[in-house]
């Protein structure tokens, strides 16, 4: 793979507790794959970890973002696996920190 053009971020959504994905995740995977079809250049970025209302297993959700991109087609290779991100949940005075 060549340099890095871009970067295709895939945002978390819910996984039921054996790790499927659901809907809204899954249309995020087919938006991703049609992008990165387009895209050939640019890494993905699977993110989303864990919460007791989106994602209650042992893996990050990205991971299962990942798994389902790779059974799609996707180069194990193109992935940016496990950045450290700061997400900003809020604008203004803001006293709800990270999540």
């Amino acid at each position: 793979m060549g340099s890095t053009k871009g970067i295709i971020i895939v945002l978390g959504s819910p996984n039921d507790a054996e790790g499927r994905l659901s809907s809204i995740a899954l249309e995020r995977c087919e938006q991703a794959l049609v992008e990165y079809r387009k895209h050939p250049d640019f890494r993905i970025l699977p993110t989303g970890g864990w919460g007791e209302h989106f994602n209650t297993t042992v893996k990050p959700h990205g991971d299962y973002v990942r798994q389902e991109l790779v059974r799609r087609g996707v180069c194990d290779s193109v992935f940016l696996l496990r950045i450290p991100l700061i997400v900003i949940t809020c604008s203004g005075d803001c006293d709800q920190g990270f999540h």
